[in-house]
């Protein structure tokens, strides 16, 4: 199997925002992970991905030709002020090289070489209301077993979910939520014939 020239360059970028200079020269061997650092880098990359993906006028100004590339880092700089300088400089080679197309496969790349690295799995877990710290530990504790991985999770507060949880980690979701169980009881209701006159 070949790989392709936009697989090997999402590689590259993800391998950039994971391997420091220090993992290069330990040969990649995973050193003690700091859960704070690791949750921080994907949080800003997760943002980053948000912001540029969910702004068509964004990605507009970063990838117009007649801007010159000072300013559309500019843009980026100002934007993501105070993000990690890996994150930095990989976003300023996507805009010379007009690669932004690639930024969501290079954060799902840049999650699986995270887990594998770390031997960590990340969770994005959003709950209507903050967790607590017996939840947080039911969950890692859960999960640390079946995964056989530490769990890091990446919480959210999202008052629209009303209560309940979701969660998501390794591609598959698990939706517990008010909104979600409401919803599936109203399509379950609405699909029932009634058992009166027609």
């Amino acid at each position: 199997m070949t790989t392709s020239p936009a697989s090997t360059v999402v590689e590259v970028y993800a391998r950039s925002l994971v391997f420091t200079d220090q993992d290069a020269a330990d040969n990649g061997q995973a050193g003690a992970v700091d859960p704070l650092a690791v949750l921080e880098l994907s949080r800003q990359v997760s943002e980053v991905v948000q912001s540029v993906t969910g702004s068509s006028e964004l990605r507009a100004t970063l990838a117009d030709k007649s801007l010159g590339l000072g300013i559309r880092v500019g843009v980026v700089d100002e934007l993501f002020k105070g993000s990690d300088e890996r994150l930095l400089a990989m976003l300023h080679l996507m805009i010379e090289r007009f690669e932004l197309k690639l930024l969501a496969r290079v954060e799902s790349r840049f999650i699986d070489l995270l887990e594998e690295h770390y031997k960590i799995t990340l969770f994005d877990v959003t709950t209507a209301i903050g967790l607590d710290d017996a939840l947080r530990k039911s969950i890692k504790d859960k999960y640390s077993a079946q995964f056989g991985t530490q769990i890091l999770l990446r919480e959210t507060v999202d008052p629209r979910i009303k209560g309940g949880i979701i969660m998501q980690a390794k591609g598959k979701r698990i939706d517990a939520s008010l909104v979600s169980q409401l919803a599936q009881t109203r399509h379950v209701l609405a699909s029932r014939t009634s058992g009166g006159r027609n």
